[in-house]
């Protein structure tokens, strides 16, 4: 699990740094992603991050300030 955090935080994890992790990728999978939500003195916010086996796209991330109903503002 924290390796997961920090990649979602990072791009990168405690023991792969950022060069070694596409070994997180299924097996047969394109991509994988994580997912974190969390608040922040009352404010939610969401952060993606997503990494591919393709070389030409290695990683994206995406930071969303959720709105109190629950869309992104």
């Amino acid at each position: 699990i924290l390796e997961m955090l920090c990649f979602a935080l990072t791009g990168r994890t405690p023991r792969a740094g950022e060069k070694e992790l596409k070994p997180f990728i299924s097996l047969g999978e394109a991509s994988a992603f994580a997912m974190l939500t969390f608040a922040e003195e009352g404010v939610t916010y969401r952060v993606t991050r997503r990494l591919f086996t393709a070389r030409s796209r290695s990683q994206e991330a995406s930071f969303e300030r959720l709105a109190v109903s629950g869309g992104v503002e």
